[in-house]
């Protein structure tokens, strides 16, 4: 997790993506993934959003891509 944040301070976070996946992906939505999943993975399961809160937080951000 700190590398993440690392990352994110960097401007990198694309450097998580796979490299088997090429250029074969779309970086605004892998953004908004690798943003959302930090709040997947606490320790406390009770922190962790719902699975629901998840989804609508991932298409709002797809929403806002298309804009």
């Amino acid at each position: 997790m700190i590398h993440v944040l690392v990352l994110k301070e960097q401007g990198s976070l694309l450097e998580l993506v796979d490299p088997r996946l090429g250029s074969d992906y779309n970086k605004e939505e892998v953004t908004a993934m690798i943003n959302v999943a930090p709040l997947c993975t606490k320790a406390n399961a009770a922190a962790r959003p719902a699975m629901s809160s998840v989804v609508s937080m991932l298409d709002k951000a797809r929403l806002l891509l298309r804009h």
